[in-house]
């Protein structure tokens, strides 16, 4: 009888798994006919209420007949995706990323360079590679789950021998697929026929001899010289839990010891006295590795390769599909999930046929997912997507884009009823209607030629939404994709927008032209935002640790309702076809499509936001983050804007006096500050706007320019590789007053300035007599 293969059952989760379910739902309004005309004034008018909440749902009124006609062609539009490994979105390396990792240590370690290998093997990160059946479902193989499933049935031996033939002797090749088409049951749930079994079978077992079979062999020769052994005396618990895991760390075969140079402090270093990193071989003395990288003698990775803290975790280029293809795959993905048992974890697939699993059951699936780590899931998400380029679902007034209709237009969601009185009560507000009540209405939309002139110049158009009267972003010297500009999110099941805020802490609004929903979680801005900050580090401590700028990064999602258990407030909402969502200033949110759906959105500005923009423009230059745009830029050309009294109330140009007041004081602080190193002012001969090479923020109202023959490296951000080394360095006043009041640059620093004294004094005068003229609103 063959040894059966033995690997360790996947370490238990810290946590049981939470339900967001529980989470208290975030507000929805119901606008009457009147407030809807005007956008701009009802957000402002909602926004103490809404924002103390985070995000916030607007739903239509039924007497607006809002139904944007369907202007994108499924099979005309087309566009490229990213690959987001949902299993890796909330723990990094769970059961089935540890599973790859050791089988990618295995190869490394005992493959004989000489041997035919298999295709993608190298010293990198791209073994084992991602193998997609191509049987017309969406069927990633995945790794975990087939050498599981097939270790169950006692090994790949026994599996070929087939459940009939306990005694493990070889038979015809025909008869060998029978073993296979239960393990292929097991991956991929029940499948439909035996002719479909049979078709997965034959590449699922050579995809299993190709990538596993040697290690299973070799995890089965560990555990049966350990039962013999009894262990080694003296071992250290780190290196015999890696043994038992089949990965015992051996020198590679072909590659001799070498005196290597420390990464950390660039000293050399013998065998003796520098551990190699296990995923870039670069060498570290065992004095310059932190506490919490304690190396480990038989597998250990550096800060940046340890897949644990994540630190080089993104997501991977997709596939590029058109609108048609991409609802098929997604529609694929959902029926595999469910209708075929594959989720037997969340109760999804326990009835099979035909019932379309519910909200409540997808979420739990979700969750199931990303708490565990135990399957390996990869969505195909087209975020970001520029609508000059793709398209938007609006209709736009350059141009009318082709359209669907009949079948493939997209339905209007039916309504729920709309509160009797137009001033909402927040006490009072109506409860949002259960999954199960959520219904798509099945009847035509109108045509796009005799209502696209209403939908073109409609306020809630997203396409002219940032430009409206009481907006900020109309003074700007250029558009902005997603700020000014829309972007288009095509998504499906699990695609997900991980927890962030906003580019500079802005407003966003999010419509759903068409698709099965949204899931939304939202925590509230100010106080409660560094609540949640400060709750997401304690859910995920290591991967802060690797990277102090994870929330900037929109790659991580951690449970909410863990997050609530921590101190954070966090509120739930479900987003429908034709439903609207804000977000407000400096509000965390996150959340994955139930679904197929495509939804649109932009950011936008009002002057209630002009405060947090000035927090965020702080906080990017401690994370030496880039901005979109200059917030002093913005400021200034909203103080010599034409406009600026007719566009905005006598409240709003407080706002922005109290901003421009406080740029002024800065400026002059550091100014002065300048002064005292001998450092005149000169007149900036260029229009362009340079970034400071330390804090990476744009230096509009002036910058200092150092000479010298080579800049020192001060940002431990490297500069992009082709950018030719110039005997000039640009820095913010700020940084320039602190980082370089050293002696020997005395005399080189020159603060060219990009706005005269006078001239801000003189704006910062007419605005003050515009605040105070008596016809001011």
């Amino acid at each position: 009888r063959a040894s059966p293969a033995v690997f360790p059952p996947p370490p238990a989760s810290p946590r049981g798994l939470l339900a967001p379910g529980s989470l208290p739902p975030a507000p929805t309004f119901y606008p009457s006919l009147e407030e809807f005309a005007d956008p701009v004034a009802y957000i402002t008018a909602i926004t103490p209420a809404a924002a103390r909440f985070g995000i916030c749902k607007i739903v239509p009124p039924r007497a607006a007949k809002w139904a944007p006609p369907a202007v994108l062609d499924d099979e005309a539009t087309e566009f490229s995706t990213r690959l987001q490994p949902i299993h890796m979105l909330s723990t990094r390396v769970g059961a089935n990323e540890l599973f790859i990792v050791r089988l990618r240590e295995f190869y490394r370690s005992h493959l004989d360079p000489a041997a035919p290998t298999p295709p993608s093997l190298d010293r990198g990160r791209n073994f084992p590679p991602r193998i997609r059946l191509r049987d017309g479902a969406p069927r990633y193989v995945d790794l975990y789950s087939l050498f599981h499933a097939v270790a169950a049935r006692g090994g790949h031996r026994l599996v070929a021998a087939g459940p009939g033939n306990p005694s493990g002797l070889p038979q015809q090749p025909q008869h060998q697929h029978n073993g296979w088409e239960l393990v292929a049951d097991a991956v991929f749930g029940r499948l439909a026929d035996a002719h479909q079994r049979r078709h997965v079978a034959a590449p699922l077992r050579a995809v299993y001899l190709r990538y596993l079979a040697d290690y299973e062999d070799f995890c089965a020769g560990v555990r049966a010289r350990e039962a013999r052994e009894g262990g080694e005396a003296g071992e250290e618990p780190a290196a015999k839990r890696w043994r038992s895991a089949g990965v015992a760390r051996f020198p590679v075969k072909g590659v001799e010891a070498r005196e290597s140079v420390c990464r950390v402090c660039e000293l050399p270093g013998n065998k003796q006295s520098v551990k190699l990193c296990d995923g870039c071989d670069q060498a570290f003395h065992f004095s310059c590795v932190r506490e919490r990288e304690q190396v480990d003698p038989c597998l250990w990775f550096c800060a940046r390769c340890d897949p644990h803290l994540g630190a080089d975790f993104g997501y991977f280029d997709g596939e590029r599909f058109t609108l048609a293809d991409y609802r098929r795959l997604a529609n694929a993905l959902k029926y595999e999930f469910f209708d075929r048992g594959c989720n037997s974890g969340s109760g999804g697939g326990e009835a099979g046929g035909a019932a379309k699993p519910t909200v409540a059951q997808v979420e739990e699936a979700y969750w199931n997912i990303l708490e565990k780590g135990d399957r390996a899931l990869y969505i195909n998400y087209g975020s970001d997507l520029d609508t000059t380029v793709v398209g938007s679902g609006f209709p736009r007034i350059d141009h009318i884009q082709p359209h669907a209709s009949g079948a493939d237009a997209p339905p209007p969601r039916a309504r729920a009823p709309e509160p009797a009185s137009a001033v909402i009560d927040l006490d009072a507000l109506p409860s949002p209607p259960a999954d199960s009540d959520v219904e798509a209405d099945t009847a035509p939309l109108p045509s796009v030629e005799k209502f696209v002139d209403r939908y073109q110049r409609s306020p809630w158009n997203l396409n002219i939404f940032p430009n409206l009267c009481g907006m900020l972003f109309d003074c700007l010297s250029s558009e902005l994709q997603g700020v000014s500009i829309p972007w288009l999110y095509v998504g499906m099941m699990f695609s997900s927008f991980c927890w962030h805020v906003e580019d500079s802490n802005m407003f966003s609004i999010n419509y759903m032209h068409h698709g099965e929903g949204k899931m939304w979680y939202g925590c509230p801005g100010g106080i409660e935002a560094a609540n949640f900050e400060a709750a997401f580090r304690a859910a995920v401590p290591h991967l802060f640790d690797a990277q102090p700028d994870l929330l900037y990064n929109l790659i991580t999602m951690a449970n909410p309702a863990l997050l609530s258990s921590l101190g954070a407030k966090v509120y739930r909402t479900v987003q429908m076809p034709g439903d609207f969502i804000i977000t407000f200033p400096q509000a965390y949110h996150g959340g994955f499509s139930l679904g197929f759906n495509y939804a649109e959105a932009v950011n936008f500005a009002t002057m209630d936001w002009l405060p947090y923009a000035r927090a965020a423009s702080y906080r990017y230059g401690l994370f030496k983050k880039p901005p979109v745009f200059s917030f002093e830029e913005l400021i200034y050309r909203l103080v010599k804007w034409p406009l600026l009294t007719r566009r905005f109330s006598k409240h709003e140009l407080r706002l922005l006096t109290s901003e421009f007041s406080k740029c002024l004081a800065d400026e002059q602080t550091n100014r002065d500050r300048l002064r005292t190193l001998r450092t005149h002012p000169f007149p900036s001969q260029s229009r362009a706007v340079s970034s400071c090479r330390n804090c990476r923020q744009p230096c509009f109202f002036s910058v200092v320019r150092v000479t010298v023959p080579n800049p020192p490296a001060i940002s431990t951000t490297p500069a992009p590789a082709a950018a030719p080394r110039r005997p000039h360095l640009y820095l913010c006043p700020r940084d320039a007053a602190l980082l370089l009041s050293r002696e020997e640059y005395r005399g080189k620093m020159r603060l060219l300035l990009r706005v005269e004294p006078r001239e801000m004094e003189r704006r910062f005068r007419e605005l003050r007599v515009a605040l105070e003229k008596p016809g001011a609103r």
